[in-house]
């Protein structure tokens, strides 16, 4: 009766470390990490990511981690400029892969950490100001751009940080002649007050029209 026991007892040992080793193995049951930071700077930078983790965690902020099923295919996307600084490359595993594109797909065959790294100067983009029909005009301009310029006479022009955002004001009388409009980038985009609002996001021309 005892050698029965003892060979039951045996056989449920051996099924139950089968089960065991089956479930180790099996993918569905293994998570794994993906650590997301960022450099220049370190830290804040917003990354769109997908799908939502086994946490319901998608976007994040730099640094984060998001947990998936191992064989998930997961997609991050960092924005093109960050704080006025220029997308480089994402950094995989500390220089194993580079990827060079904003938006950047990653396979979850074993933990990673991916870097998305931006360029150590701050973009600069200029901005053109000119008069029509005539030259001349007193433009007030409401910050001191790079080179510690401000207000000038059309046609000028003033070179910001990438990111900045000013207000240009026109006066609304010029040489006899009423203010019309501001025409931005050649019809782009008007705007009908005297004083506008803009972003340098990239090179810009602006005309103050009179008639």
């Amino acid at each position: 009766m005892l050698k029965i026991i003892t060979m039951f007892s045996l056989i449920l040992f051996i099924i139950i470390s089968c089960n065991k080793n089956d479930n180790s193995s099996n993918p569905s049951n293994q998570s794994i990490t993906i650590t997301v930071k960022s450099k220049n700077p370190s830290s804040g930078v917003p990354i769109e990511v997908s799908p939502t983790d086994i946490n319901g965690n998608s976007d994040g902020k730099t640094s984060f981690t998001r947990t998936y099923t191992k064989g998930t295919s997961v997609y991050l996307t960092a924005p093109e400029t960050y704080g006025g600084k220029d997308f480089k490359y994402w950094n995989r595993d500390n220089g194993e892969y580079y990827e060079y594109s904003t938006e950047y797909g990653i396979g979850t065959d074993k933990n990673h950490s991916v870097v998305a790294e931006y360029s150590t100067s701050v973009s600069t983009k200029i901005l053109y100001i000119q008069s029509s029909p005539n030259n001349g005009v007193n433009i007030t301009v409401s910050i001191t751009d790079n080179n510690g310029l401000k207000n000038g006479t059309t046609p000028f022009n003033r070179t910001f940080n990438q990111g900045t955002t000013l207000t240009l004001t026109a006066p609304s009388n010029y040489d006899g002649k009423t203010f019309y409009r501001w025409n931005r980038d050649d019809g782009a985009y008007y705007h009908n007050s005297t004083s506008y609002g803009i972003g340098m996001d990239t090179d810009h021309s602006v005309i103050v029209e009179y008639r």
